[in-house]
C-alpha cells in the first residue's frame, strides 16, 4: 500500500466528497473507509484521482476554489491501491455530470496526478481550511 494525498470538499452537513464533480457521479468519502469510483468509470477506465506529493495537492487547492458557499477543501492522506501515472485523457465534467462522456484531449493533469483503483482516507494534512 502506498500514501497518496487526496483534495476534498467538506461542507457541514454534507461531509467530504470530491473536489472537482459537483453532482454525480461524485463520490463520498469517510475517514477509515476504503472509496472507490462509481462503477460505469471505472469500467471505461476512469477511477478515483490523487496526488503523489502533498506540495502537488497544495497546489491544486491553491489554484481552485470551492463550488459553493461554505465548502471548503481539505487534504488528506490517504491509503492507495492500484496506482498508475498513465493518464486517460480528461473528461469534460459538466458533460459527465449530465451523464455523458465526453473527452477532452488536449486537457492538461494538474502536476502530480495519479490514478488509483482505491483509497481510503486516513488523516487530514491540514487543520487550517484552504
Amino acid at each position: 500500500m502506498t500514501i497518496v494525498y487526496k483534495v476534498l470538499r467538506y461542507k457541514k452537513h454534507c461531509g467530504l466528497f470530491s473536489a472537482v464533480v459537483n453532482r454525480k457521479p461524485k463520490v463520498k468519502y469517510k475517514e477509515g473507509v476504503w472509496s472507490e469510483s462509481p462503477e460505469h468509470l471505472s469500467k471505461i477506465g476512469y477511477h478515483l484521482f490523487a496526488f503523489k506529493a502533498l506540495a502537488d495537492a497544495r497546489a491544486f487547492t491553491f489554484a481552485n476554489r470551492p463550488f459553493s458557499k461554505g465548502e471548503i477543501f481539505r487534504i488528506y492522506e490517504c491509503k492507495a491501491e492500484g496506482i498508475t501515472d498513465k493518464l486517460p485523457p480528461q473528461l469534460f465534467i459538466l458533460a459527465l455530470e449530465c451523464g455523458i462522456i465526453k473527452h477532452f484531449d488536449n486537457g492538461i493533469w494538474p502536476d502530480g496526478t495519479i490514478m488509483v483503483k482505491r483509497l481510503m482516507t486516513v488523516k487530514e494534512v491540514d487543520d487550517n481550511s484552504i
